[in-house]
């Protein structure tokens, strides 16, 4: 599709006829609603893969959203070139053409879609920070395609920043000032084994949050338990945060704050790495570190 010597973040002028097939569709769906994803999540959300067709498929998926990129439905964003690893996968956000398509997908107002151009005008740190959410939240949904689970449902942080929820988020206390605080997103998972969800906030952390705020979001997080908000406003007692971190010795240092702070034993930790979206029941193994205890458990 991309001319030789056309960069790979702009658009070809004129580019070959394009014709948008059903998968094309959820692919512009999917992005819609995870605000930005990478090409292998892409790839591992809608374009099957196996050990001998792999490649194959890669190939597929590039010359679709390379397709989907050049006649404006999707917008691709370079990722930072990190020393040592060379060039990461491109992320993908929608466009123009894909916001009209949603809308009229939901046969809803363009505006309704709520999308901008300035929305795709991601930093580096906020769009790393957004693609460790959804490797997550794209484990949980193979995990639900796989049968593991029988179903999920996401409430993620733009929804928990908005006015329906803003009054029901934990909050924290200072100087007798409540301070909310905005988890990373919400996840309920059932499973044929369980009559009630498994119910997880998520706090995706890139290593910048100082110690202090770190207890300040236990510390509401425990509150919220303890009172019933959480079971009023989320229909749980128990739920746990799920804190994805990226190095061991910062979920080390997070998990000895959060057992100062009270966060036993409803708070757990694990790595980046151990997200794996090619092997999504490693989320169910023994990578999980409780805090208040010693040694790592699977999820459920």
């Amino acid at each position: 599709m991309a001319r030789k010597n056309t960069p790979s973040h702009k658009r070809i002028a004129s580019p070959p006829p394009f014709r948008l097939t059903e998968r094309d569709q959820g692919v512009i769906q999917s992005v819609h609603t995870h605000r930005v994803l990478t090409s292998q999540q892409i790839e591992v959300l809608h374009f099957s893969s196996n050990s001998r067709e792999t490649r194959t498929l890669r190939s597929v998926t590039q010359r679709r959203l390379q397709g989907l990129f050049h006649h404006g439905y999707l917008d691709r964003i370079q990722r930072p070139v990190v020393l040592g690893e060379g060039r990461n996968a491109f992320a993908y956000a929608l466009d123009r053409r894909g916001a009209d398509l949603i809308a009229s997908m939901q046969d809803v107002d363009r505006a309704t879609v709520g999308w901008r151009p300035k929305d795709n005008r991601f930093g580096p740190t906020f769009l790393d920070h957004l693609i460790n959410i959804n490797s997550v939240r794209v484990v949980t949904q193979l995990l639900r395609h796989s049968d593991a689970f029988s179903r999920v449902e996401w409430i993620d942080e733009l929804v928990l920043k908005s006015g329906a929820y803003q009054d029901k988020m934990p909050t924290y206390r200072r100087s007798g000032t409540p301070t909310r605080i905005f988890p990373d997103g919400f996840c309920a998972i059932w499973t044929l084994e369980r009559q009630q969800p498994a119910s997880f906030f998520l706090e995706v952390d890139q290593g910048t949050m100082q110690n202090a705020l770190w207890a300040n979001k236990i510390e509401a997080y425990r509150t919220f338990r303890d009172s019933g908000l959480s079971y009023r406003h989320f229909a749980t007692k128990h739920f746990r945060v799920l804190a994805v971190v990226n190095s061991e010795r910062r979920l080390q240092n997070l998990k000895r704050t959060t057992e100062k702070a009270g966060g036993t034993p409803f708070v757990w930790f694990t790595t980046i790495d151990q997200i794996d979206i090619w092997r999504p029941d490693n989320f169910l193994t023994e990578i999980w570190h409780v805090a208040g205890h010693e040694d790592v458990q699977a999820l459920l």
